[in-house]
This record gives structure tokens, sequence and C-alpha cells, in this order.
């Protein structure tokens, strides 16, 4: 991982108590690089305005928090969304085949050739 540069564009995706207020990926800029932190905060934002940046890890981009982060820092748009879309294809996967393998249920969704396929591919 390289690290982040002064000026460098990055996006905040809300995660834990923040995304309840909002769901919007939000871009920043990082404004100051240490040794072993840098600090993000708005893009146009004064250094007078110190207090507003957000404070993360140069080795692993977590937020450096006492308790809960409320940010998951990113150095691109996509980025985020190919989480998010990996996110949401896990869920409807595991959705369809939660609760067992009850056949009564899902014999009329899933043919056993299509079950043979998703084998195939899972095990490639």
């Amino acid at each position: 991982m390289t690290k982040p540069l002064v000026g460098q564009k990055v996006y905040l995706e809300p995660c834990n108590n923040q995304s309840r207020r909002s769901k919007e990926i939000r871009e920043s800029e990082v404004k100051k690089v240490g040794r072993k932190y840098f600090f993000v905060g708005n893009v146009g934002e004064e250094h007078n305005q110190e207090y507003l940046w957000i404070k993360f890890y140069i080795k692993d981009l977590r937020q450096v928090t006492d308790y809960s982060p409320s940010w998951m820092l990113y150095f691109s748009r996509q980025e985020i969304l190919d989480r998010q879309e990996y996110i949401t294809l896990m869920s409807e996967i595991s959705d369809l085949f939660r609760y067992g393998s009850s056949y009564h249920n899902r014999a009329d969704k899933i043919t056993l050739e299509q079950l043979r396929k998703i084998k195939d591919v899972l095990n490639s």
C-alpha cells in the first residue's frame, strides 16, 4: 500500500452509527500525513478547521478511534460500489439457500441442472 499524499482525493463510506444518519459517500482529501497517521478533511477546507479532520492509520486505513469507527476510507468511489455490490450479491445468494435445503420450498425455483452449474462455478 502506498502512503497517502497531501491533497489526494479519498472517499469515505459511513459505517456503524454514522450510517444511520446517511448512506451518502463523501468525497474528501488528505490534509496532513505523518509517520503513523494521516488526516482527512472536506475538499477546500481551511487549516483553521483541523478539529473537523478525521484521523486514520496509514498501515491499514482504519479510522483512529477509542470506540467504533464512523467511516471506512477508500481511494476510489468504484471500490465502495464494488464492495456494496459484493455484499448485495452474497446476501441474495445466501437468502436463496437459507433455511437448509428444504427441497419442497426450492424445487420450483432452482433446477437440478442449475444446482450442478452453481457447484461447478464455486469449485473452479
